[in-house]
């Protein structure tokens, strides 16, 4: 190899060696994002350990898969430069359902299945614990048995958000919603759930006093719903 190839490699390799180790690279400002409050102790830390370390020498996975540890954490962002900067964006799971597990926590459960301890205020929507106590994911159980409660939490709180109550799967396989006025809403299984959401919607624009009157709510067929009163 020639000899000025030779020093140029040299020349590379000692630049590269001094921006991997020199005080000047150092991080001196990262920008949080996103943050949760509940959180923020956790990530502060996490920033003061990067603070004075050569960018080159932060791995910014090695970042990423410390910050989503946390459960609630959906994906962060980390992104880092030569001159002193860096940024970490954080995303959280939305909880979708709500339960207490055996330690008497209060866990959320997000649409994806993922279960994580609750901060902040409980959504409308309760699941019965038994359906997820099996493992801290529901994506391991059954996608027949266990995603048609999601999918059906997911459509009632987007059509019917201020409804609220307790959704459980019934013996024979049906989903059930326990309303907090008292009915009990039966969906049958998870076919036509935009049908049977938007039928009780419809029901509830229609008769606002509907779930404190009735016994039960029957949209197993949508196209005929059924109502047993209370005596």
């Amino acid at each position: 190899m020639p000899w000025p190839a030779i020093w140029a490699l040299v020349s590379v390799a000692v630049l590269v060696s001094g921006i991997y180790s020199s005080e000047l690279f150092q991080i001196r400002v990262t920008r949080v994002e996103g943050a949760a409050k509940w959180d923020q102790a956790r990530i502060r830390k996490l920033v003061q350990s990067l603070q004075g370390k050569p960018a080159l020498q932060i791995n910014p996975l090695a970042v990423e898969q410390q910050v989503e540890w946390e459960p609630a954490v959906m994906r962060c962002e980390f992104r880092r430069n030569l001159f002193g900067r860096a940024r970490l964006k954080i995303w959280y799971r939305t909880p979708l359902l709500w339960f207490k597990d055996e330690r008497a926590r209060t866990m959320a459960v997000s649409r994806d299945g993922t279960v994580f301890e609750l901060r902040g205020k409980e959504p409308n929507l309760e699941v019965d614990r038994k359906l997820v106590e099996s493992g801290s994911n529901l994506s391991i159980l059954s996608e027949r048995r266990l995603g048609s409660v999601l999918e059906l939490a997911e459509k009632i709180q987007k059509m019917v958000p201020r409804l609220a109550g307790k959704l459980t799967i019934l013996s024979s396989g049906g989903l059930s919603f326990k309303a907090a006025e008292g009915a009990a809403i039966e969906f049958g299984d998870g076919g036509r759930l935009d049908e049977k959401v938007e039928v009780l919607r419809r029901s509830l624009e229609a008769e606002p006093e509907l779930l404190k009157k009735a016994r039960t709510v029957n949209l197993v067929v949508p196209d005929r719903p059924a109502v047993r009163w209370k005596d």
